[in-house]
C-alpha cells in the first residue's frame, strides 16, 4: 500500500516502486569494504534465500506481464555486469523466477491421447 501511495503522490507508474525494488534485489551486490567497518550483513542481496522471498512478495503485486518484463531486464543486467559473471546462484534464481513467470504467460494446452 505504501508503495502505491508513493507512486500516486509523485505521479509515477503504479508498478514503478515494485519493479525498482525487484531490480535492486536481483542486482549483484558490490563487495563491501571491510577496512571501513562495513559488512555484508546490512545488504539483503548477500542472502539469496531472503532475497528470493522478498522478490517473490514484490512480484505478487505486479501483473504477470510486468513480472516478465522486470525479470527479463534483471537477467540482461546480470549478463552485462562483470561482477556477476561468476554469481551462478544469482543467475539461477533469476532464471528460475523468469521461467516460472513465462510458464504463467503461456497457455497450457491439454493433450489427449485418442
Amino acid at each position: 500500500r505504501l508503495s502505491s501511495k508513493f507512486a500516486h503522490a509523485y505521479g509515477l507508474n503504479k508498478v514503478f516502486p515494485q519493479t525498482s525494488l525487484v531490480e535492486f534485489l536481483l542486482s549483484s551486490p558490490k563487495k563491501m569494504d571491510t577496512s571501513r567497518g562495513s559488512n555484508c550483513e546490512s545488504d539483503i542481496r548477500f542472502d539469496l534465500i531472503m532475497t528470493e522471498s522478498a522478490v517473490r512478495l514484490c512480484l505478487s503485486y505486479l501483473p504477470v506481464i510486468n513480472q516478465s518484463k522486470v525479470l527479463r531486464k534483471c537477467l540482461i543486467d546480470l549478463e552485462r555486469d562483470s561482477r556477476a559473471s561468476r554469481d551462478y546462484d544469482r543467475h539461477t534464481l533469476v532464471l528460475t523466477l523468469y521461467s516460472e513467470c513465462l510458464g504463467k504467460l503461456v497457455p497450457r494446452k491439454e493433450t489427449r491421447v485418442k
